[in-house]
């Protein structure tokens, strides 16, 4: 197969096109948009997920300065083959909200009144290039974004424009997403009834209304700006959810099979390859309706641009770039001040790797943020996915390993928190390396009783079996030499934790973990002897445990392990009593 050139990082679509890199071919749903009849869309997506591409491409696409250039833009693409009526046919007018300050209220103004000027100044600099020196000295002493658009409007509709305007919006919600975050109250002002973006989005309705402009996109990360804007925006149909146009962003297995075969991959190592990939970067899914899980684009072009080097695996499967912008999690959990609520949820996720909630149909923050929203707000961004319909709710669960990584890291940050320590100082790397190269468990173990002794009363109190696997699980995800399954389902049996090693490393061992905690208190009661019985409760107990982990290594699916290593681990309080590993029978 030729080998392909990797956009990676690359949105710009006519770059694309025009340099020969390559491209996964999104052009039919151009003609789907116009087909369904709805001028004025916003579609949703994760952060890293192809919005930017896409709104490229929509510009190029519609833009009458294009049109000499178009056949050699989209000629080879589906959109090229079906053009439709209104091709080349706007002035395109675009805003992207994503680089705005959000240090302070006024930075946020400020920069949001910057960037519409500046945006309307390129504008006027296209499609009106007399009037651009004028515009540039009027700008000067205007200082409400809604007053710059009304005299952009009165401009276009002083020349009589036979031709309307399209707006693309990029990362719209960026800036407003980090005011909710920051300080609640100041996104609440800013979209309220006086408020700079809400009045911002008002003129566009206006000017929708009179007919100047005829056509809106707008994209981000979630609907809860344009939910909060109400009656001031209720022009825009939010297509997120909608099974039409699923594949519109994100690549699907196919494409992704495609990329890495044209960057070295063989017949005979994809398999292999795909089953990396669909760990780390699948999983995606934003419609009940549909079946096909998709990729976030970008981390499938950072691991194919660092495989085409050496044909080698990157040294981190996880793209710094996108760690960058996911790791922004813990924010979500701290809107309206609510971070210590939400962590059941976190622990929740973490264990069971799933939680059954409604999606919220429209966010306000006039009621309380909710335990319905927040979870909504994580679907939305991306930090969980829709795995199945479950009456009339859904069941969501963490899309994939980078996403489950992210979560451990800030669960881990909590955690560093309230022990007051650092990973650096419990040295988690060492005791991983000790248990995966040489099946010697006690030093992980040492970490885990260390920072349980360090955990306040308070803590201890509430502390249960699933706490305790949390940290065991929480450190082992610092690395990437194997994937974690907690509670594994196999024959209707759910295993506590098992360790399953990874094709890009050659590690001798796999393992299975049995927990079982117990406090202090409850230990001493268990030591005495019942009458009918031969062993103490705590006896009985355990024994229990070595038996349930034996009938887990004979089931068929661990059979097969001839090098899996099964251990059960009891803690009593913040002291481990059994550390022993147990053979198979």
């Amino acid at each position: 197969m030729t080998k392909i050139k990797i956009p990676y990082g690359i949105a710009n679509f006519e770059k694309v096109v025009l340099q020969g890199y390559h491209y996964v071919d999104r052009t039919r749903y151009i003609s789907i948009i116009e087909e369904m009849g709805e001028s004025n869309i916003a579609f949703l997506r994760p952060r890293r997920f192809g919005k930017s591409l896409l709104v490229n491409t929509l510009r190029d696409y519609y833009d009458i300065r294009k049109k000499e250039k178009w056949q050699s833009l989209f000629g080879k693409y589906y959109i090229g083959k079906n053009p439709t009526a209104l091709a080349s046919s706007y002035m395109m007018l675009h805003f992207d909200f994503s680089a705005i300050m959000t240090d302070s209220e006024l930075a946020a103004q400020n920069g949001f009144l910057f960037n519409v000027k500046m945006s309307v100044g390129q504008f006027i600099f296209f499609y009106f290039q007399d009037d651009y020196a004028q515009a540039k000295t009027d700008f000067a002493n205007i200082h409400e974004v809604n007053e710059v658009m009304k005299y952009l409007f009165s401009l276009v509709s002083q020349k009589n424009c036979t031709e309307k305007i399209y707006i693309t919006i990029d990362e719209y919600d960026h800036f407003a997403n980090e005011l909710i975050a920051w300080k609640l109250s100041v996104f609440q002002d800013v979209v309220s009834k006086n408020g700079w973006v809400r009045k911002f989005y008002e003129s566009l309705k206006v000017a929708v209304g009179d007919g100047i402009v005829d056509r809106i996109f707008i994209t981000g990360v979630s609907p809860i700006t344009l939910d909060s804007l109400t009656s001031g925006f209720n022009i825009v149909k939010q297509l997120s959810t909608d099974a039409i146009l699923h594949e519109m962003m994100g690549f699907t297995k196919t494409e992704v099979e495609e990329i890495m075969l044209g960057v070295g991959a063989t017949q005979e190592n994809l398999p292999s390859i795909m089953e990396n990939l669909k760990n780390w970067y699948n999983g995606y899914l934003f419609s009940e309706e549909c079946t096909e899980r998709l990729y976030n684009p970008d981390m499938v072009l950072y691991f194919a641009s660092e495989y085409q080097k050496l044909k080698k695996y990157p040294r981190r499967m996880l793209d710094i770039n996108v760690m960058s912008d996911y790791s922004k999690i813990r924010r979500q959990f701290q809107i309206g001040g609510q971070e210590q609520e939400r962590i059941s949820i976190l622990e929740d996720l973490i264990q069971d790797g799933q939680i059954v909630m409604k999606l919220t149909d429209q966010f306000s923050f006039e009621k309380r943020f909710d335990t319905r929203d927040f979870v909504s707000l994580l679907f939305y961004t991306g930090a969980i996915t829709i795995k199945e319909p479950y009456l009339d709710k859904t069941i969501f669960n963490i899309p994939n390993y980078v996403i489950k990584q992210l979560y451990f890291e800030y669960f881990s940050q909590i955690l560093m928190e309230k022990i007051g320590s650092n990973h650096d100082v419990l040295k988690y790397g060492d005791a991983i390396d000790v248990l995966i190269m040489d099946n010697n468990i006690q030093p992980l173990v040492n970490i885990v009783a260390i920072i349980m002794s360090r955990l306040s009363n308070r803590d201890a109190m509430k502390f249960g079996e699933k706490h305790l696997k949390s940290i065991f699980t929480t450190i082992l995800m610092f690395s990437e030499a194997y994937y974690i399954h907690s509670e594994l389902e196999l024959h209707k049996k759910y295993t506590d934790l098992f360790i399953e090693r990874t094709n890009r490393f050659n590690i001798p061992y796999q393992f299975l973990i049995e927990f079982k905690y117990f406090s202090q208190k409850r230990h001493e009661e268990m030591q005495v002897i019942q009458p009918e019985n031969t062993q103490n409760d705590w006896e009985i107990e355990i024994q229990a445990a070595r038996n349930q982990l034996i009938g887990y290594t004979n089931l068929p699916f661990f059979q097969e392990k001839a090098d899996l290593k099964p251990w059960l681990i009891a803690f009593v309080g913040d002291k481990p009593l059994i550390v022993e590993e147990i053979a198979s029978s």
